[in-house]
């Protein structure tokens, strides 16, 4: 199950991460950490603004040693068209950032340049 949400809100496409409470932006294609008061009222403005939710799809999901581990979704803005992000979490220093991907194919080339050399355990 994801805790990734996604809506369109504003002329934007915002994703909300309820576990880790982290705001991505894949129009401007940005991220940003929110504090849980900054959440709760960013959550509580979507709503206001009766913003459209998205679907959103967990593709693929891999860990690699030592503790670094990859999300790829796929997130549905119009029918038939998809925006792709990765969710990468450094399990060592507790650390998320996102890339961006036009296709999975190229999240999945990212993740194997960053991890060159280094062993997939699922």
């Amino acid at each position: 199950m994801t805790t990734v949400r996604c809506y369109y809100v504003n002329n934007q496409t915002l994703c909300v991460d309820d576990f880790a409470k982290n705001i991505i932006n894949l129009t401007k294609r940005t991220w940003k950490r929110l504090t849980v008061c900054e959440y709760e009222k960013l959550l509580e403005e979507i709503h206001e603004a009766n913003a459209k939710e998205l679907i959103v799809t967990e593709i693929e999901k891999h860990r690699y040693e030592i503790r670094t581990y990859y999300r790829i979704y796929r997130v549905a803005v119009a029918p038939q068209r998809y925006r792709y992000f990765m969710e990468i979490f450094d399990g060592s220093s507790a650390m998320y950032e996102y890339v961006f991907c036009r296709t999975k194919t190229s999240c999945l080339q990212e993740m194997k340049k960053r991890e060159q050399g280094n062993k997939m355990l699922y």
